[in-house]
């Protein structure tokens, strides 16, 4: 998305998804449902609010193992009815990237024609001028075929050297390769919540720890984020926010405010990395 948006201007943000999926008639309401909205995941069209209820649901996993792409967009568009306007409320579900992926994609071959591919772009224009390994550059798709859909929600394997490397770009360079800007740079300072208005960009996400805290957890642009207080982490001597993402199993990468990039890949399915983001401050503080 912020590649599109760096090379056709941020109005792609807020194109339809029914404009260029033309399955959507089958499920939900996506009248009004914008590229931006599915990537916050706040389509609007969902089973259950509970947290990851619809990724954990029959439903989904019909979605995730369907190889054809015809059963595939059906899987990811029929289960799942109207309940919310769109961009209100935050339901994980990785069928929204999928969506998302097919709109982006018909997006981009209307304007570079049929043969264009969102994924092989990518991988052209930032993969492989980063120097990534061989496991990133190519992806899951469709019909078990090379000549299928991209996935965009599953399918990429990368290397400890890839995450520096993908850190350092979104975290240090704002997202320049050999002094070209790649990537839409507000778009990027709004995923890793460095704006004046952060408290309020995407939607709230529950707290699940322990103890819960409201009104500190944010998903905007498929980052999640942290509000790190002062009430809740009395350690610091400011208010920060650590944008993270966040994935299957317990895999947590954060893009820290003082510039550092942490990671951590786990099989456990846990996701705690407060002490870590603790430790980081007492080499490189995070209030100045």
């Amino acid at each position: 998305m912020m590649w599109l948006g760096q090379q056709y201007g941020s109005t792609v943000y807020g194109q339809l998804i029914r404009n260029y999926v033309p399955q959507y008639v089958d499920g939900g309401d996506w009248t009004n449902v914008t590229f931006d909205n599915a990537s916050d995941m706040a389509t609007g069209n969902y089973i259950n609010a509970g947290n990851q209820a619809d990724e954990d649901s029959p439903q989904e996993l019909a979605f995730l193992i369907a190889e054809p792409y015809s059963e595939r967009i059906a899987d990811a568009f029929k289960p799942f009815p109207h309940k919310a306007a769109p961009g209100t409320t935050w339901v994980y579900q990785s069928h929204a990237t999928f969506i998302l992926t097919q709109a982006m994609n018909s997006y981009l071959q209307q304007k570079q024609g049929g043969g264009a591919d969102i994924f092989n772009s990518i991988r052209d224009a930032v993969l492989k001028p980063l120097n990534l390994s061989q496991g990133s550059l190519s992806m899951l798709r469709t019909d078990n075929s090379a000549s299928g859909k991209p996935f965009g929600s599953h399918g990429l394997f990368f290397i400890q050297d890839d995450i520096v490397k993908i850190g350092r770009f979104l975290n240090n360079s704002g997202g320049v390769i050999g002094k070209i800007q790649v990537l839409d740079p507000n778009r990027l300072q709004e995923s890793l919540f460095r704006t004046a208005n952060a408290a309020t960009l995407g939607v709230p996400v529950p707290d699940t720890g322990t103890p819960a805290v409201p009104n500190t957890f944010r998903y905007h642009n498929q980052f999640w984020a942290k509000h790190m207080t002062t009430a809740e982490f009395p350690q610091y001597r400011c208010n920060f926010w650590v944008s993270f993402m966040s994935g299957y199993g317990g895999n947590s990468i954060l893009l820290l405010p003082n510039g550092t990039t942490y990671y951590l890949f786990s099989d456990g399915n846990e996701f705690i990395w407060y002490t870590a983001v603790n430790e980081i401050n007492k080499i490189a503080p995070l209030c100045h």
